[in-house]
């Protein structure tokens, strides 16, 4: 071939390349192109991945490594009455109960006021035998004082008296309060009385269930018990950090190296059972833990 021929040919070529690669780029579906290409041509790459909320598990977990962080060893149960969701961390750690058995008592009294056998306005006199210096006004208010069951309770729960306990076991039996409360718990061994036996977070919430949501005592009574556990004289944990428009009815249990804070959280849209267990604490601790549980509350 000429070299003439030759130098009229390659622009064509060159053209028909030019033409070719125009076309099927024009004709690629956008799917099938290199991605690359586009960061060629500076057009820059989107990520259009949808932002999403951090699932409350992981929250959940979040709020578990920061009590893990914290000094003494914790057993937290938390039960959402609207769904049925649960969060656990130790849910089945052992812990001494302390005032926590104050709430089935209260509760074996409200359902035997409900029944006929007792009265709110029955009154139990206060004796030396009952008398019990820690936690509560009773102590002090001199024997031979007499006291409504119904102001009993009251005390038992708001102050977290110690003497009204005995005084209600006086009253109504020992015998007689552990064997309705072997039937609450299903425990043979159950004992409200014993200092030296344990239970566990679940195994609280399992008994608060009971007694206010799942009907073994009519809505007054709930109602009645309830106004007995907010306000009251230990409102100064898990309380303070709640979004306003929530309320915590709750039992404390307190020792040295022990705090307990179990109960009901009510507001709107949101029905939750929660019991707060502790040992080897310190009360920065228990503090810091408090706050934490209560701002995971509130985003739930």
């Amino acid at each position: 071939m000429q070299k003439g021929s030759i130098k009229i040919l390659i622009p064509i070529a060159l053209s028909i390349l030019v033409l070719f690669f125009l076309f099927k780029n024009e004709t690629t579906p956008e799917t099938e192109r290199d991605p690359v290409f586009k960061v060629l041509k500076n057009e820059p790459l989107i990520d259009k991945t949808p932002e999403i909320d951090t699932p409350v598990n992981d929250e959940f977990q979040i709020l578990s490594d920061k009590i893990n962080n914290e000094q003494g060893v914790y057993g937290l149960y938390i039960k959402n009455m609207l769904t049925d969701e649960e969060y656990e961390l130790n849910p089945d750690e052992q812990f001494y109960p302390l005032s926590l058995f104050k709430i089935p008592l209260a509760y074996i009294v409200a359902r035997d006021v409900e029944k006929g056998d007792l009265s709110w306005d029955d009154t139990v006199e206060y004796k030396k035998e009952d008398f019990f210096d820690a936690f509560g006004t009773v102590a002090t208010s001199g024997f031979e004082s007499e006291y409504s069951l119904k102001k009993l309770l009251e005390l038992m729960l708001t102050e977290s008296d110690n003497t009204a306990p005995k005084m209600l076991k006086r009253k109504l039996g020992e015998e007689y309060l552990n064997n309705q409360f072997k039937k609450i718990t299903g425990n043979k061994n159950a004992d409200l009385f014993n200092e030296e036996l344990v239970t566990t977070p679940k195994k609280c919430s399992q008994t608060f269930e009971g007694i206010f949501y799942k009907k073994w005592i009519n809505e007054e009574s709930v109602k009645l018990l309830l106004s007995f556990m907010y306000p009251t004289s230990y409102d100064t944990k898990i309380n303070p950090y709640l979004e306003q428009s929530l309320t915590f009815y709750h039992k404390v249990g307190i020792m040295e190296g022990m705090y307990h804070d179990c109960g009901v959280i009510k507001g709107e849209n949101k029905d939750l059972l929660l019991c707060l267990m502790s040992k080897d604490i310190t009360e920065e601790s228990f503090d810091n833990v408090a706050k934490y549980v209560a701002e995971f509350v509130n985003e739930l």
